[in-house]
């Protein structure tokens, strides 16, 4: 009897081994995916850090040329006030003191002033701003299209993550998130 109590002992042993050389193998598998994936991630993680510098210089682009904008805009308000004024003191000369010679080559002045600035300054900031709109959206397109390939790889990196998960219920969940 005493050897049926050890047969049965010893198949008892047998099982519980291999049932944990099971889990080792499977701990070694999900290791080595692990480790493996890790050799993936840093390349896809730089990758990312790269496309996010990228659109990162992008957007201080637009920045400044929203600022360019901005300045050229306030430049034009100027111009019209000034071609406004000057054309304010015109009538105010023409309607007291448009006998007096002096007083003519002031409103010439004045006039000529004017058409400079309404027909040459204004239309040059204008053409400024129009060149600095077109370079704004050609910079947002690109931005657009690196934003695209980041997305792409965090995808990548996020679907190589869901492979080195053990559960096909949550793998599945994460690869399909991916």
């Amino acid at each position: 009897m005493p050897t049926q109590e050890n047969e049965i002992n010893k198949t008892e042993q047998i099982q519980p081994s291999q049932e944990e050389d099971l889990r080792k193998n499977i701990a070694k598998a999900q290791e080595n995916n692990e480790h493996n994936s890790q050799k993936l991630l840093p390349f896809l993680n730089a990758k990312a850090e790269f496309h996010q510098s990228r659109i990162d210089t992008l957007d201080e682009k637009i920045a400044s040329r929203q600022n360019k904008i901005a300045k050229n805009e306030a430049k034009i308000e100027k111009l019209s006030a000034t071609a406004d004024k000057l054309e304010d003191k015109n009538r105010m000369y023409k309607a007291t003191m448009s006998n007096i010679p002096g007083i003519k080559l002031i409103i010439a002045k004045n006039e000529k002033k004017i058409q400079q600035i309404r027909e040459e300054k204004i239309p040059k900031r204008e053409a400024k701003i129009d060149a600095h709109k077109y370079r704004i959206s050609q910079l947002t397109k690109k931005r657009d299209v690196i934003s695209h390939k980041m997305n792409r790889v965090i995808a990548l990196n996020d679907t190589i993550k869901s492979f080195s998960l053990g559960l096909n219920k949550e793998r599945r969940e994460i690869f399909s998130e991916a």
